[in-house]
């Protein structure tokens, strides 16, 4: 007699999706914290069993749409090449708020385009040992601050020199406090970054569930699709 093999409903997949970015936050809070500062942060964004793809902080805003306070930007053409994590030059010295704001960004640097905005407040929550809702509340407090400044604000002499040769996938992590997505594909070339971490991770296999809506998945390039996270509009308090 044959087994019948159960299907995951798309309900299913998003519910084990989250389960596990939940999982893969507490861990990552286990061996960087509990307390998760701006050095505990960096450390992670550079450790392949908390953060996929090596990521380094850059404060440069050049780059950034208006309103926005960070996004992740490939380094190359694929997302084994790396990340830059560009960060508004509003928070340079608030080493209290970055883990707020580099949060919010690795699920789409772990999970690619298959994460939106829930995922992206679930995994910082369960990082930082917040409530959701009060980690929202937080994180729209410092998105007004970047909706306030001017955009001559947004070029720090020194830390965003470009090299115009450089190409990559933009098209992931570019989201405000509202959840608004920006999928963009354009080059950008290396910069002056806050740590001198070059080193490229190895692959490694988040044990991400196979069934999962939006396609994509764990094993996804950094293919120029425009498929940001967050990519949905969570309303605003």
């Amino acid at each position: 007699m044959t087994e019948t093999r159960h299907v995951p409903t798309a309900e299913e997949a998003m519910q084990a999706l989250r389960d596990h970015v939940v999982d893969r936050a507490l861990h990552a809070r286990r061996k960087h914290g509990p307390e998760i500062d701006g050095a505990a942060i960096r450390a992670m964004l550079l450790d392949s069993e908390c953060v996929r793809f090596s990521t380094r902080i850059v404060f440069d805003g050049s780059d950034l749409l208006p309103g926005e306070f960070a996004h992740a930007h490939c380094r190359g053409p694929a997302a084994s090449d790396g990340f830059d994590l560009f960060v508004h030059p509003h928070f340079i010295g608030r080493e209290q708020d970055l883990p707020l704001l580099a949060a919010y960004h690795v699920v789409s640097i772990n999970w690619l385009d298959v994460a939106t905005h829930e995922e992206a407040e679930l995994y910082a929550a369960a990082l930082l040992g917040l409530e959701v809702d009060d980690y929202y509340q937080r994180l729209c407090a410092l998105a007004d601050e970047v909706g306030e400044s001017t955009l001559t604000d947004l070029h720090v002499p020194g830390w965003d020199e470009l090299d115009e040769s450089g190409g990559g996938c933009g098209s992931h992590a570019h989201g405000d406090a509202s959840g608004h997505g920006h999928g963009r594909c354009h080059g950008h070339g290396d910069s002056d970054s806050d740590s001198d971490a070059h080193g490229q991770q190895q692959h490694h296999d988040h044990g991400q569930p196979a069934a999962t809506p939006g396609g994509g998945g764990c094993g996804s390039a950094c293919a120029c699709s425009g498929g940001a996270a967050p990519t949905e509009k969570r309303p605003r308090p």
